[in-house]
């Protein structure tokens, strides 16, 4: 399986960051822009508007077949996969490149998956792929890690969809005791 071409993403900022990241508050009119790299986080200060974009490059990309589900990362990220095999799952954040329009990212409100029978919901309180900036995420179990590739157990991404990024599952940071939901998600979790 070899991975495509790389290609930019743009991302455009949705709202500002007031505090600085060791939690110092940011000036007035100031805020905090972010880049993902490499399976990195840059910081830096900007007083430019919101209206501006960001690049994002791909580490690599989501591989289907019928009987191979993996996550092919670029050998130039190689490098970057030491040791992720010690962790039993990964977090995936991809790119939904097939709900990429302006119409799509212009969709604000949404019947979270599609049912009328769920109420209508801003985008940011979903996990609807039509938002102004079309990142997804899976929490995946690691099945194996082998060269560029990682063999994962299952994936909301479809084949093809670019990786933005990879980080380890960590259950004191990522999961959240006594987290509520509304009652549609715990109806869609009893289905």
């Amino acid at each position: 399986m070899s991975v495509e071409t790389r290609q930019s993403m743009l991302i455009n900022p949705v709202g500002r960051i007031l505090v600085h990241p060791h939690g110092a508050p940011l000036e007035p009119m100031k805020r905090l822009w972010y880049f993902f790299a490499a399976g990195m986080i840059l910081f830096g200060w900007t007083s430019q508007s919101m209206a501006e974009s960001y690049s994002i490059h791909p580490v690599g990309r989501v591989a289907r077949t019928a009987d191979i589900l993996a996550l092919e990362i670029l050998p130039e990220f190689k490098d970057a996969l030491l040791g992720l095999d010690s962790f039993s799952h990964v977090i995936v954040f991809y790119w939904f490149n097939r709900n990429d329009s302006p119409e799509e990212r212009a969709t604000l409100r949404v019947h979270p998956r599609g049912d009328k029978r769920n109420p209508l919901m801003g985008v940011f309180a979903t996990r609807s792929p039509f938002r102004p900036n079309i990142i997804g995420f899976s929490v995946c179990r690691i099945k194996a890690v082998k060269d560029c590739t990682v063999f994962v157990d299952k994936i909301d991404a479809l084949d093809g969809s670019p990786i933005i990024d990879l980080k380890p599952y960590i259950p004191g940071n990522d999961c959240v005791p006594g987290a509520t939901v509304p009652e549609w998600v715990r109806r869609l979790e009893r289905e």
